[in-house]
């Protein structure tokens, strides 16, 4: 419990209210605001001087390292994305489809994944198909069998459900894709940070990383992972100037020469605010609270809060607790679900509510008659947040009765 106590102290916000909303937005450290209080400081005082390029350039390859260290990879195989929709561009255009070819995708996905996934479809006149399958233990190889076909020229698949809070068996779906030759492009936006994942032995070919949820980063932080086998098979197709090996690096002919790695697919990275905020915030993770006790502390926790609610009668659990990650999701009419949120609120207690599609329903037109409440761990939190945020779903609970 000691080290919870110091991890929590340099989160001043989690003092402040019971912050279970982890999965909507993750609190920054007091070391990731510091340097970014730094960058804005200097950038008043002397303005974007000729050594601002570099201080770029480092802050975005220690952000890539850092990656490399969660994920057990190099950090040439990390691109820095300005969010998670471009990073699903940047490999939708990469690939080479055609008109009809199909991508399976489990429904389970980021609304940032799944709108580009809907665009391109409509602009590129793409095959579409959703996988079928519900909450809890599913057998995703022999789903995924009958579903592949020739067509099909990627699979888009989720690490962790933002609806049930589940995970959804990546190193198995990975297997079996490779088997067929078929590319996997994973949506880690809930699961990095929150599940250990060695991306060498899950063998996925893409992964989306998030940087503002579990990762502690600033908005808009993302990045995309991409295997060896595809850095230079995948063409560069959003890159911008952060793609070029140097400034001059390219001539009115129409040729340009790219860094080597995933950073020739990379648009703009100018930012240094975000990527100095992300690098410090995962330096603070791996240094500070260390990366195994950060998987261990978010894995009790989600323990207690399904431990708490074997008493509370007010909604159905999503999440089962052999396949829990970093949240767990709760099903309720939406009357009570309004009413919660508004309760909550009052008390300073901060959760989620899942605004994504319900796939499950077979009608996604109609007006849906229960919502999705989620409450998210962060290495911030203590037992006594859990209890508070389940009392409140009590009372909620008898209010109803």
């Amino acid at each position: 419990m000691a080290h919870a106590d110091n991890l929590r102290r340099h989160f001043p916000a989690s003092r402040l209210s019971t912050y279970l909303a982890t999965a909507g937005h993750g609190l920054l450290p007091d070391a990731a605001v510091q340097a970014m209080q730094s960058v804005l400081e200097k950038l008043l005082q002397e303005g974007r001087n000729q050594h601002y390029t570099e201080e770029v350039q480092e802050a975005v390859q220690g952000v890539r390292q850092e990656l490399a260290s969660l994920f057990h990879v190099d950090a040439q195989n990390f691109a820095l994305m300005p969010g998670l929709s471009s990073a699903v561009h940047t490999v939708l255009y990469g690939l080479d489809l055609q008109p009809g070819d199909e991508i399976l995708f489990h429904p389970a996905l980021d609304k940032s994944v799944l709108t580009p996934l809907f665009a391109q479809r409509q602009s590129r006149l793409l095959s579409l198909r959703m996988a079928p399958g519900g909450v809890g233990s599913t057998d995703w190889s022999e789903v995924l069998q009958r579903c592949i076909h020739r067509k099909t020229r990627l699979i888009v698949w989720p690490q962790v459900s933002p609806r049930t809070g589940q995970t959804m068996e990546l190193d198995t779906v990975a297997d079996l894709a490779r088997h067929h030759g078929i590319p996997v492009l994973a949506d880690g936006t809930f699961g990095a940070g929150a599940v250990q994942l060695d991306m060498e032995k899950t063998a996925v070919d893409f992964y989306l990383v998030s940087g503002d949820r579990w990762l502690s980063g600033p908005d808009g932080a993302a990045a995309l992972y991409i295997a060896d086998d595809w850095l230079y098979r995948l063409r560069p197709g959003l890159a911008g100037k952060a793609a070029l090996k140097e400034s001059t690096a390219m001539d009115l002919g129409g040729a340009y020469l790219p860094v080597t790695g995933a950073g020739r697919f990379e648009g703009e990275v100018s930012d240094l605010l975000k990527w100095k905020g992300l690098q410090e915030s995962l330096h603070f993770l791996r240094v500070t609270a260390g990366w195994d006790y950060i998987f261990t502390r978010i894995q009790g926790l989600t323990a207690e809060i399904l431990d708490a609610l074997l008493d509370v009668n007010l909604a159905e659990i999503l999440t089962p607790r052999e396949l829990r990650a970093g949240m767990v999701s709760l099903q309720l009419p939406r009357a009570s679900a309004e009413k919660l949120m508004e309760n909550a609120a009052n008390r300073k207690i901060a959760i989620c509510r899942y605004d994504g599609p319900d796939f499950s329903q077979q009608d996604t037109g109609r007006v849906q008659t229960h919502q999705v409440i989620q409450l998210s761990c962060g290495i911030f939190n203590h037992s006594d947040d859990v209890e508070r945020a389940v009392r409140l779903l009590a009372a909620s609970g008898s209010q109803d009765a």
